[in-house]
């Protein structure tokens, strides 16, 4: 079994937000490599750090020191044969802009392996579409390995996100009403194949919704993605990225057909509202 031998690349997110001490700070989220790490950074570093990603950055060198290195077991699951692994040994994964390496998000890690287990959920979800592939979900090339765990997951690389789209000036101008109307078909056509495959996305938001290099839309990010009736783990609020359910918006538990026919029923009457507005 290959294995990924060269892992020198740091990233670290920055974010604001209150911790449970209900004392406002800058929570980072960071990896060097395939080590990842957590802590906070009080207000006054705000100054130092902006919010964001930093690839290969040296200026947290002198604050890494205080930060969590989180389990690797609790992060990655093992690695099975009956899975697909992406061969590293052609492409350089810290630079190359073919692919999307995805790592596991630790924003929310909570002592425990949930991150394992939603990881690995995902990995038999993209398997599953592997065999069943659809030109509006994004296409999955395998596993990352290492040490025997899965690290990250490889996906082709897409560019335009749909937000990008709809609030940049002007956009009316290369999104016009008729190419809104067949972004949603498209998405609607993806979230049909994976009901007939007897799965729910659960999360279809703007911010996963994305465009290759010939303006197909590709639905994203099937970590949200469950078997029918099964318990949802992210995801399951309808217009969360809008409003609060409180506002309109519906919640599910379970994954259903309805999360995903209702999501895609509001982001049509969104976007087209928003294109006769401008």
């Amino acid at each position: 079994m290959a294995e990924v031998l060269s892992h020198n690349q740091r990233i670290w997110v920055i974010s604001e937000r209150w911790n449970n001490s209900s004392a406002e700070c800058l929570e980072v989220s960071a990896f060097d490599g395939f080590s990842a790490y957590t802590g906070n950074l009080p207000l006054t570093e705000k100054s130092n750090f902006s919010l964001g990603s930093y690839p290969n950055s040296s200026k947290f060198d002198r604050i890494f020191k205080d930060l969590r290195r989180l389990p690797e077991q609790h992060l990655y699951p093992a690695y099975q044969n009956k899975f697909t692994q992406f061969d590293t040994t052609t492409v350089d994964m810290w630079s190359d802009g073919e692919y999307y390496f995805k790592a596991p998000s630790i924003s929310e890690y909570n002592d425990d392996d949930a991150i394992a287990k939603l990881t690995l959920e995902e990995v038999d979800t993209n398997e599953v579409l592997k065999n069943h592939p659809h030109p509006n979900l994004g296409v999955y090339l395998g596993c990352i390995v290492h040490k025997g765990l899965i690290v990250r997951l490889a996906f082709r690389k897409y560019f335009n996100v749909l937000p990008d789209r709809v609030w940049v000036p002007n956009s009316t101008i290369d999104f016009p009403a008729e190419a809104r109307i067949k972004c949603m078909d498209g998405i609607a056509a993806a979230a049909k194949h994976l009901h007939l495959l007897g799965y729910a996305h659960n999360d279809i938001s703007p911010s996963n919704i994305m465009f290759d290099g010939n303006d197909v839309p590709i639905l994203i990010d099937l970590d949200s993605c469950g078997r029918f009736g099964s318990k949802i783990r992210k995801g399951g609020a309808v217009n969360r990225w809008r409003s609060s359910v409180q506002d309109g918006g519906k919640s599910f538990e379970v994954a259903d057909v309805e999360c995903d026919e209702l999501a895609i029923e509001y982001l049509r009457k969104w976007l087209m509202e928003d294109s006769t507005n401008r």
